[in-house]
């Protein structure tokens, strides 16, 4: 771990870089000259420049220079003249016509109008991926509780299916036995009638047979009766 001590003498040394070189590039860009140690990156409307950069570099120019980190001077450092610049707010009083800046910041500017409408395409084009990316989101979780509800009912209806197989079984069971119950009872009634139909005409033999012991009693009781 680096030393507090060691760390901010570093940010130190790099900030003061920092402003020679931006002091060194408003003077080289604009012709005026500014003193190193008055070199802002926030300036204001008194201020004769300000500041034109492309839109990854916007976060170095919402701090003060005393404010930033060693990585951010880094940034500053390597990126003058390249990923932003200098431009002055009052070209007529501050620019001489022979210090060739003209063309340059023309073409700078140029290149940071184009970012810019690259990063607006770019912002277009990212809002449409999210809001498609959205919709596909939103189909797929619709389709998976779809899907997770069918399955659900599938699940609910074998296990009905299988419910009623069970119930279909008892009941073949059921019939089975009932079938067996109905062939018994048909033996048993067939042999009922055939033992009815055996105990009827024994009781007709013996009508019969009663019949006529009845007759020759009467006969005899008539023969008795005549030999008096």
């Amino acid at each position: 771990m680096a030393c507090p001590r060691k760390a901010n003498g570093e940010r130190a040394k790099w900030r003061a870089r920092c402003r020679d070189e931006l002091s060194k590039h408003i003077k080289e860009n604009l012709g005026f000259s500014i003193d190193p140690s008055q070199v802002r990156l926030i300036t204001g409307p008194d201020d004769p420049y300000e500041w034109s950069y492309l839109h990854e570099k916007r976060h170095l120019f919402e701090k003060h220079l005393s404010k930033h980190t060693l990585r951010a001077y880094l940034e500053l450092y390597n990126g003058v003249g390249k990923s932003f610049e200098a431009v002055s707010t009052n070209v007529s009083d501050h620019i001489p016509t022979n210090s060739g800046f003209s063309e340059a910041s023309v073409s700078f500017a140029t290149k940071i109008e184009q970012q810019e409408q690259s990063y607006k395409v770019l912002e277009q084009e990212y809002a449409r991926v999210a809001e498609e990316s959205g919709r596909w989101q939103k189909r797929a979780i619709d389709e998976s509780q779809l899907r997770v509800k069918a399955e659900e009912e599938v699940a609910h209806l074998r296990t009905e299916l299988e419910s009623a197989n069970v119930v279909i079984q008892d009941l073949e069971c059921a019939l089975e036995n009932s079938a067996g119950i109905v062939e018994k009872f048909r033996k048993l009634n067939a042999s009922s009638v055939c033992g009815v139909d055996e105990i009827l005409q024994s009781l007709e033999k013996l009508k019969s047979g009663l019949s006529l012991t009845e007759k020759d009693l009467e006969f005899a009781t008539i023969s008795i009766a005549s030999r008096r």
